[in-house]
């Protein structure tokens, strides 16, 4: 197998770049939308002059796709990258010698893991073509991040005949999110992993940006489904504070936020703290997507964590709601009644820093706070603020032996001292209330 990586500048990358330019700022590339309103997308044939459109498509593990051309005397196939990239189409592959040309950036990992599906794949030839999208993705986050955005913008075409396929429905029902083209059959599957190949073309709506209009129809839809989250009384700041034993998590967090808790309570200003944790999925109990008994274990470890801080509380000034039991939707609607977060960094920020513009406090392992991710984390979502950090001074590697500890990204930590810390949140939270 040999591969071929194009790098920016070189007159080549143009192929990759027609196709991947998105249609509106960071979401829905071109190649998707022209195939959801043609119904396919070509290659050109330079010896014949012919556009070759594609026949079949692969869908591989991590939802990327695999797209087959056949010219008259050899195939290529075109890939894509996964979700977090917007599904760019990053490699280009010729089976019958090996090569296999990289656009600028691709991930050689993916492509090559691509090239060797397409390789080990009988393929089943059928006449019957058909287009569909596929839509859903089990992590909320990189659903309102990498899809929901595109899916939207795709509400303005008029669709060539195809059907959806969704799968993965975390934060609502997609039917509620989305308003799929009337006459379109959408198919509700269990997990995309039941199908392999389609004879046609399978694709996904890509984007790298949670857009505003993304933003106002998740709120919008959450706070219709969880109706009665009340407003805040005037006098009343409300902070959402995360908890979480998952990864990536202060293993004295707990001690924290009572020290936190017990110093707010002493200001004359009364304070709501909204207690978030594991949210379940909208459809946990479809069949098929989860390991439901997990997921509720997740969530009731940290519901352990909240009656702890309940319990501990003396204050008259500060009232504690706990959500940690919550589904997605109900923490979504709280979340953006907030007047500030404190929260772990990743997906859990998500609910609140990538949906409002509200402003935050993130704390994280010293592996990735090295990495200054603040800059990071308010460009993936149109008016969100810039998040503040707790700072390195205060915060200690730690080995919880959790079973990816090896991992940066996922290695626990702990704060160095709780009583600093709580007074720098404390502050923090004085400043932006």
């Amino acid at each position: 197998m040999e591969l071929v990586q194009l790098h920016e500048g070189d007159s080549r990358t143009r192929f990759f770049d027609d196709l991947n330019g998105f249609v509106e700022h960071r979401h829905l590339r071109r190649y998707q939308r022209d195939i959801y309103i043609s119904g396919t997308f070509f290659l050109d044939d330079a010896l014949s002059g012919q556009k070759i459109a594609c026949d079949t498509t692969l869908l591989a593990p991590h939802k990327t796709f695999a797209w087959r051309f056949r010219f008259p005397a050899r195939e290529f196939w075109l890939t894509s990258s996964g979700p977090n990239h917007g599904y760019a189409i990053s490699a280009i592959v010729n089976p019958q010698t090996g090569l296999i040309v990289l656009a600028p950036g691709a991930d050689a990992g993916i492509a090559t893991g691509l090239a060797d599906y397409i390789a080990s794949h009988n393929i089943v030839e059928s006449e019957q073509k058909s287009t569909a999208l596929l839509a859903g993705h089990q992590n909320f986050a990189h659903f309102i991040w990498n899809e929901l955005p595109a899916l939207l913008e795709l509400e303005a075409y008029e669709p060539a005949l195809l059907s959806v396929f969704t799968s993965y429905e975390p934060i609502l029902p997609l039917d509620e999110l989305i308003d799929w083209p009337a006459g379109v059959p959408v198919r509700h599957m269990a997990v995309p992993d039941g199908i392999s190949q389609h004879a046609g073309v399978l694709f996904a709506a890509g984007a790298s940006l949670v857009t505003a209009a993304a933003q106002a129809r998740v709120i919008g839809q959450c706070r219709a489904r969880a109706a009665d989250v009340p407003s805040r009384q005037h006098d009343v700041r409300r902070v959402w504070i995360s908890l979480r034993r998952l990864y990536r998590c202060a293993v004295n967090e707990l001690e924290v936020f009572q020290e936190l808790i017990a110093r707010l309570g002493t200001a004359a200003r009364r304070y709501e703290i909204i207690l978030d944790g594991y949210s379940l999925p909208h459809d946990l109990l479809a069949p098929g997507r989860y390991d439901i008994a997990w997921q509720r274990e997740q969530s009731d470890l940290v519901g352990r964590g909240a009656a702890t801080l309940i319990n501990s509380n003396r204050s008259q000034n500060v009232a504690i709601i706990d959500l940690t039991g919550a589904d997605l939707p109900t923490a979504i609607a709280w979340a953006a009644t907030a007047d500030a977060y404190i929260c772990h960094h990743g997906t859990q920020q998500h609910k609140i820093g990538w949906l409002t513009p509200i402003p935050g406090l993130i704390h994280v392992n010293p592996h990735i706070l090295a990495s200054q991710p603040w800059g990071w984390t308010a460009d993936q979502a149109e008016g969100a603020a810039m998040p503040a950090y707790v700072p390195a001074a205060l915060i200690a590697d730690c080995d919880s032996g959790n079973e990816r500890q090896d991992n940066p990204f996922f290695r626990d930590y702990a704060f160095k001292d709780v009583g600093q810390t709580a007074q720098f949140m404390h502050d923090f939270l004085a400043e932006m209330l």
